[in-house]
């Protein structure tokens, strides 16, 4: 996601004084009246309470976990041990004498730092905040 400041405006038949006030044109603004001004926010995004939001999809990635390796999206864990006369059930018999087993398991979807997943797809959450001189 991406945020950005919004634009301040003021209504018709007014202006904004230097405490940052829409008043009327000819009036005092010292009296402290006036209103808020409005904000707006460009297109594509939508309007926050801090700022002006839109999301970005961005792309994210496979990983698996420690001691496995991912190979056509799946995570494959090796386990090897030392047989003592024959390979126990579901391990075969590798070179050098080790029995062998190759297990896989689905891997995890994980998305870049300071974004967050949703489903297959991450967003990049960044927030503007209104700055009003």
């Amino acid at each position: 996601m991406v945020s950005i400041p919004a634009a301040m405006s003021c209504p018709k038949k007014t202006y904004m004084d230097k405490s940052g006030r829409c008043v009327k044109s000819g009036a005092e603004s010292s009296g402290g009246g006036g209103v808020a001004p409005m904000y707006s926010c460009p297109k594509g995004y939508h309007q926050m309470a801090d700022g002006c939001l839109k999301d970005v999809s961005t792309n994210g990635d496979y990983v698996c976990g420690k001691g496995s390796s991912l190979k056509k999206k799946k995570c494959v864990l090796e386990n090897t041990i030392a047989p003592i006369m024959m390979c126990p059930k579901g391990f075969v018999s590798v070179k050098g004498g080790i029995c062998s087993r190759t297990t896989y398991e689905a891997p995890s979807f994980v998305c870049p730092e300071k974004s967050i997943g949703k489903g297959k797809k991450c967003y990049q959450v960044c927030l503007l905040h209104f700055i009003v001189d």
